[in-house]
């Protein structure tokens, strides 16, 4: 299968977030304490939360287990980055969902559910064209990742959002 055979999930909603008005830089990043604004402002606030978590999560799963194809999905992929305030560097994607602060109350688990199923297999689809998937190692790297990075009481949900 080719490259441009590619299901286009992960593409259109990339396009719907850009095609919200952001401001200038937002497309490329987002400051962690700016994104309830971004997500207020946007025309779906329920889905741009939910793009947000598991775009931003997918996108640094593959900067931190596939490195050398980073730069190659970043061109084909303009997924914002969520960086933290202080220190420039990123910020966990658990921040959508972060108790503490209240977020796991504003998200929409369907929404989280529909998006991970389809923007992971795009991505799964992405790493096969690019000779660099195996189902079961890609499998053990979202669990791993989603019990590093997730409180744990969020942690079922995604994992079955993610590999069901």
């Amino acid at each position: 299968m080719k490259l441009t055979d590619m299901s286009n999930s992960l593409r259109s909603e990339i396009k719907w977030f850009h095609s919200n008005e952001l401001q200038q830089f937002e497309h490329n990043e987002l400051c962690q304490c700016g994104t309830e604004e971004v997500i207020s402002r946007s025309s779906d606030p329920k889905r741009m939360r939910a793009f947000l978590l598991v775009s931003v999560f997918i996108d640094q799963l593959i900067f931190t287990h596939y490195h050398s194809l980073y730069q190659k999905f970043r061109d084909n992929y303009k997924i914002p980055k969520l960086i933290q305030h202080t220190s420039k560097s990123n910020a966990s994607p658990s921040w959508f969902i972060f108790s503490r602060r209240g977020y796991d109350q504003k998200v929409d688990w369907v929404e989280i559910d529909r998006l991970a199923k389809n923007l992971l297999s795009d991505a799964q689809l992405w790493l096969r064209n690019n000779n660099q998937d195996s189902r079961l190692k890609l499998i053990e790297i979202v669990e791993e990742e989603i019990k590093n990075e997730f409180e744990p009481v969020h942690q079922p949900k995604l994992l079955y959002a993610f590999l069901r």
